[in-house]
């Protein structure tokens, strides 16, 4: 019961008491009141009348008598009158067969009304003549009782109400400063710390609101000083100070995890922009100018690479710069080329740049198998082609093409939409563990699309979705995925199971698809408490607001939202406490060797304590040894996932 419910009920059962009681008091007096006026009237009419009446009596005059007992008798406050002999003999009797008028019967017969008879003795001199006996009528007794207890019942229940409205106000305005306070420690538990500008009145309230403005004042900097330590952290290992930028370390190491895990690389390309004569510029003009013209062309750079090839950027040393596109068509990466020459040309009418060189770009396009050398040399080998070619050329070193993908955007579409239509699409599972896991247990297992191809190979999600979101298909793979978990979590005989599915950025701002998505949910209420929506964190960086509203959207159905690859891209870790993610899961580039590298383990110790102040739980992932296990349970990170568990299957 809450407690708006119990302190209700407690006011009703204590005003009913309050009311039961005073009423039964007041009817109680009232009642022995009228008794004692009814045995007073009575004894009173007795006594005056016997005094008239003796001397008739001692004439014998019945004539007298009747006609002074009718005078009296016939105004209707008596129910009986009777005169007796000396000897008992009744001389004379009236009765008053009236009954009580305008009083309900109920009432009468639950207020019992007790009316003793007056009496007197009839005497002449010393001589006893007979007695009087007198009872009177309880109708007009009755009648004002009923009156008085209608009144006071009117009175008492008008008070009561009055009361209980006072009251309830008095707990509603209550209840809604308990409210406001609930709801803003949620908020302060989800990340957000709001402070309550109207301050109440009453010193109890007021003490409580400004006791919890101050804690959400100061979680707030707890949180900013959590999430500032492990932003310089990262900044230190893995930004370039001059550019901002990735470093060198920064570059082999995502690198080399998109290498081994080539799902995520399938569309990918290394793409190496080196300044011309960099070395002579900083001879010429000093080491500051030569700092200005790298965090000049670092701008350059980030304004040249579009969200949908997913570009990690780092500057490899000097002059020199890379860029990893994670997925994109040739036709994308081709544009992107020429996006950087451009770039360099602005940078000489900027007057960044003085010489005749300008700057070249080397692209060399990933094929599965490559390693992280050989597609160094590639882009290496590309690079030199290019800077034989002239100022702000850039070569492309394209591997053959499998056979069993398509070629080019028009192509993309096609087998894309094909694909659709034929129901190509395939699901695979690969679970995540807590650290504390028994065999079997799992936190929830996330969902991976397979395509297959006309020839029957299995494309990875890595190597079409890209393409669906150049194409504009990419919400249609995302429904078709929530479909097919929804319609797998109706056949699964065991409803504890929960699924993570991945969603591709653009379905974030896409208000069709949100209002389908929050369609489905609502049909499956059940089923939508054990799903989880994925986005990488380049897509939620992207644009914070519409991750903020995809979460509210989600929340009334019970379903969360996780950032997944988180830290690859360089933003600050503070948009952290806005978004309400339920957990993150951290890049597998900083969990690789990790019980090898003391920077990672103190960055990563940094930003699990910084998520769990927020009450997000941590997921670690690409974990592949023992060793890293063993690392990340000292890190106390919540669960972890990768082919240490299991590879990703048809099974979940």
């Amino acid at each position: 019961m809450t407690l708006s419910r119990q302190m209700v009920f407690i006011i009703l059962v204590s005003f009913v008491f309050i009311f039961m009681g005073t009423f039964a008091i007041s009817l109680e007096n009232a009642r022995h009141y009228l008794a004692r006026q009814l045995e007073s009237h009575a004894q009173d009419t007795a006594t005056s009348l016997g005094l008239s009446l003796s001397p008739v009596l001692a004439r014998k005059d019945t004539t007298t008598l009747r006609s002074m007992v009718d005078a009296i008798f016939d105004r209707g406050y008596y129910r009986e009158l009777v005169i007796a002999g000396a000897d008992g003999t009744r001389l004379l009797e009236r009765v008053n067969p009236a009954g009580i008028a305008g009083v309900p019967a109920w009432f009468v017969e639950l207020i019992p009304l007790e009316t003793p008879p007056g009496e007197a003795l009839l005497v002449d001199g010393w001589m006893e003549l007979g007695t009087l006996r007198i009872t009177s009528h309880p109708g007009f007794a009755y009648a004002e009782l009923w009156r008085t207890s209608a009144d006071t019942l009117l009175w008492l229940s008008a008070c009561t109400a009055a009361a209980l409205g006072l009251g309830l106000g008095l707990i509603h305005m209550v209840l809604k400063r308990l409210r406001s306070v609930e709801t803003q420690a949620e908020a302060i538990c989800d990340g957000r710390y709001p402070i309550q500008d109207d301050i109440p009145k009453t010193r109890e309230l007021r003490h409580m609101v400004l006791a919890m403005n101050r804690m959400s004042a100061r979680v707030q900097q707890a949180f900013a000083e959590q999430s500032a330590i492990a932003d310089t952290l990262r900044a230190q290992v893995y930004v370039d100070e001059v550019t901002g930028l990735g470093n060198r370390r920064y570059f082999d190491v995502q690198l080399g995890q998109l290498i081994q895990y080539p799902d995520e690389f399938a569309g990918g390309a290394l793409l190496l922009m080196e300044l011309a004569d960099f070395k002579d510029f900083n001879n010429r003009h000093g080491y500051v100018s030569g700092d200005e013209l790298l965090r000049k062309a670092a701008a350059s750079i980030r304004t040249a690479c579009p969200e949908e090839a997913g570009c990690l950027l780092a500057r490899l040393a000097g002059g020199s710069f890379g860029v990893i596109a994670t997925h994109g068509l040739k036709e994308t990466v081709e544009t992107l080329a020429q996006r950087l020459a451009g770039s360099l040309v602005q940078l000489r009418d900027q007057g960044g740049l003085d010489g005749q060189g300008l700057g070249h770009i080397g692209v060399a396009l990933y094929a599965t198998g490559q390693t992280a050398s050989e597609l160094l040399g590639h882009a290496d080998h590309a690079l030199r082609t290019a800077q034989a070619q002239g100022a702000c050329a850039w070569h492309i070193h394209s591997p053959a093409q499998p056979q069993d993908t398509p070629s080019g955007a028009r192509n993309w579409r096609k087998f894309l939409e094909d694909s659709v239509r034929e129901e190509r699409i395939e699901l695979s599972f690969q679970p995540v563990l807590p650290l504390t896991a028994t065999p079997g247990e799992a936190m929830h297992r996330e969902v991976l699309l397979r395509l297959r191809g006309e020839s029957g190979e299995m494309l990875t999600a890595g190597t079409f979705l890209p393409m669906a979101e150049r194409v504009g298909l990419a919400p249609e793979f995302d429904r078709i995925a929530v479909r097919a978990v929804l319609e797998r979590m109706g056949r699964t005989a065991s409803p504890a199971k929960s699924y993570a599915v991945n969603l591709t950025p653009g379905s974030l701002r896409d208000a069709g698809f949100v209002d389908w998505l929050c369609q489905q949910l609502k049909a499956f209420p059940e089923r939508a408490k054990r799903l989880t929506f994925e986005v990488p964190e380049y897509g939620v960086v992207g644009d914070v607001e519409a991750a903020k509203r995809f979460v509210q959207r989600l929340r009334p159905f019970g379903s969360r939202f996780s950032i997944d690859h988180f830290g690859r891209n360089f933003a600050s870790f503070a948009y952290l406490h806005s978004i309400g993610a339920a957990y993150i899961k951290i890049d597998g580039s900083f969990v690789r060797n990790l019980h090898l590298d003391q920077d990672n383990q103190f960055f990563l110790r940094e930003l699990t304590r910084t998520a769990h102040e927020i009450d997000m739980k941590v997921i670690a992932m690409s974990v592949e040894t023992a060793e890293e296990r063993e690392a990340l349970a000292a890190i106390l990170v919540d669960g972890i996932q990768g082919y240490l568990i299991c590879k990703p299957g048809e099974a979940d």
